[in-house]
């Protein structure tokens, strides 16, 4: 991830905006973590929700699998 990335994607958190930085860095959020760049605090959620996306997308393309 460049490092431009991360900083506005830092500064849209503070600032609560949801922006596709922003996004990117709670991607990255435990990575970021252990590096001491950042404090998950409130961030572990957005984990849940790419799991939960990844799951969608798993059982889409099993469905979709099966219709062909």
């Amino acid at each position: 991830m460049d490092a431009d990335l991360v900083l506005k994607g830092l500064a849209d958190l503070s600032e609560n905006r949801h922006t596709i930085e922003s996004c990117l860095v709670r991607i990255a959020a435990n990575r970021l973590s252990r590096a001491g760049i950042l404090d998950v605090g409130g961030i572990s959620a957005a984990n849940a929700v790419i799991r939960s996306i990844i799951s969608f997308e798993q059982a889409l393309d099993h469905r979709l699998s099966r219709a062909a």
